[in-house]
């Protein structure tokens, strides 16, 4: 399965996505990794050091420079803020924020394609939370506690287990 399905699929989970958006806002930690690192896992695919530093270097540069302006301009549009954006008409922000939105899917299925490769084919089984502490820690900054992953990980051993590998 592409990462970028896979993604999709953990995300429309409602424990994974509370997880996540719990990561990002608490921990300062990159979704977009975080939901790599599982696919890698579910799939059976290699990381090794190189792959996984190059993929820490890249989401960072990317969320940096491309992921976190837009977030910030998606947020300030929805005005649940005061600040002088709610002088521009509703409407108008609603549709800026929508268009503003789907820049930012964009931008995360363009990271999502670009680490991909990054994980090789076939590689020995990994456990989920130990993968996924391991690139929240090198992500930087204070790691989450170890029980904020256990719906990430969760995910990935009850997919692994009823949905077959590859394609």
């Amino acid at each position: 399965m592409s990462l970028w399905r896979y993604a999709g699929r953990a995300w429309r989970d409602p424990a994974v996505r509370a997880a996540c958006l719990d990561l990002q806002a608490a921990h300062g930690q990159c979704i977009s990794l975080l939901l790599w690192r599982m696919w890698a896992v579910a799939e059976r695919r290699a990381v090794d050091a190189d792959g996984l530093e190059r993929a820490v270097l890249a989401a960072r540069a990317w969320e940096g420079q491309v992921v976190r302006p837009l977030r910030a301009a998606r947020e300030a549009l929805g005005g649940r803020t005061p600040n002088p954006l709610t002088l521009i008409e509703d409407r108008a922000r609603a549709t800026l924020r929508a268009r503003v939105l789907a820049d930012e899917i964009a931008t995360e299925k363009a990271l999502l394609r670009a680490l991909e490769p990054l994980a090789t084919a076939i590689g020995a089984p990994e456990d989920a939370k130990s993968a996924l502490i391991d690139v929240a820690a090198r992500w930087g900054g204070a790691p989450p506690p170890p029980d904020r992953l256990n719906a990430l990980a969760s995910f990935v051993s009850n997919r692994h287990k009823h949905a077959p590998t590859g394609g």
